[in-house]
């Protein structure tokens, strides 16, 4: 919208989210998506049939940016209004279980149905080879890495103790049980530390009952994302050991960046997508399946050099992280379909 487009969003209907877009100045029609776990994607596409094709009948269209679980229910509607679409993928589903895997039977269904778009935004470079391979979504792939807003993500002061954070999914594929493990090992040494865990999922309980037990684990639920600079702010580290594992290959290490906004030095696994980031003395990567030994070694050697690091990851966060720079290419990709 900063760069003169009109925005309309078709989003699962909610009252918080129609207050958020309406306050940024664009359009808001909600639709129906069941909050029943496995049924969100078949209620949301069923809802997008029904009310897709008067929302297109009554606004000025030019293009379509479609999610993943989108697609299926509003192709034909964009078809019929010769409304030009592209497929927008932020990421696959990550959950193993059997509603993770109707989840992803609808992503792969969502990518089939590609051919009659008029390409894809993709977040990662990985995720764009992947889809050149295993789809037939036509070129060109447009490379929509995370943004930050540098405005609203400053640096603070760190805490005292320093303090290790983490904010996201608390989720067992995302290795979080080695959180705790890494701390154990650092205070078993006798350093002096704090380790925030901030977010909601289904290792929450393992989570409660360890910081039950360790006065230097804080464990909060998740927060709004107004919130999180000013959390971040109170931070010295961000810790990062994600499994080596298909999902994550794809991702666009957006918490990774967020850190280096707020002047956070980063320890993090050396996976493709936090390697996408190149080499930077701020971020320190290390084997997946590193001991946690050795990921508290190297939390200890950042924070040695906690101001000096920090500084060097605001500084690039400035110059490569920016909203701005991250939507550039898409940008560039609606104003030649709507002949600009």
């Amino acid at each position: 919208m900063a760069r003169g487009w009109r925005v309309t969003f078709v989003a699962p209907d909610s009252e918080i989210a129609a207050s958020v877009v309406e306050k940024v100045g664009a359009g808001f029609v909600g639709v129906n998506r069941s909050r029943t776990g496995g049924f969100g994607w078949l209620t949301f596409g069923r809802s997008l049939k029904r009310t897709l094709p008067a929302t297109l009948a009554a606004g000025d269209f030019d293009v379509a940016l479609v999610g993943w679980q989108g697609v299926a229910g509003s192709r034909k509607a964009l078809r019929a209004s010769a409304t030009p679409w592209l497929l927008v993928d932020r990421g696959p589903p990550v959950f193993s279980s059997i509603l993770g895997r109707l989840q992803r039977w609808e992503y792969k269904r969502a990518w089939g149905l590609t051919a009659s778009s008029s390409g894809c935004v993709i977040k990662s470079q990985a995720l764009a080879d992947w889809a050149r391979a295993k789809t037939n979504c036509p070129d060109p792939m447009t490379l929509m890495p995370a943004g930050v807003d540098l405005e609203r993500f400053q640096v603070g002061e760190g805490g005292v103790p320093s303090t290790i954070i983490y904010h996201g999914r608390l989720d067992s594929e995302r290795n979080i049980s080695l959180l705790v493990d890494i701390g154990d090992e650092l205070v078993a040494l006798g350093n002096e530390l704090k380790m925030h865990l901030i977010g909601a999922g289904n290792a929450w309980d393992s989570l409660a009952k360890s910081a039950r037990d360790r006065d230097w684990l804080m464990l909060s639920a998740a927060v709004s994302p107004e919130e999180i600079p000013a959390v971040l702010a109170t931070a010295d580290v961000g810790l990062f050991p994600l499994p080596d594992s298909p999902q994550w290959r794809v991702a666009s290490a957006l918490k990774i960046r967020e850190w280096a906004a707020c002047g956070l030095p980063v320890v993090a696994s050396d996976i493709e997508s936090h390697r996408s980031l190149g080499e930077r003395e701020w971020l320190r990567l290390l084997p997946a399946a590193s001991p946690a030994d050795a990921w508290g070694e190297a939390v200890l050697a950042v924070l040695a050099k906690r101001a000096e690091l920090g500084g060097k990851a605001r500084r690039d966060a400035e110059a490569e992280f920016s909203w701005e720079m991250a939507t550039e290419a898409l940008h560039e990709r609606l104003l030649e379909l709507t002949g600009a």
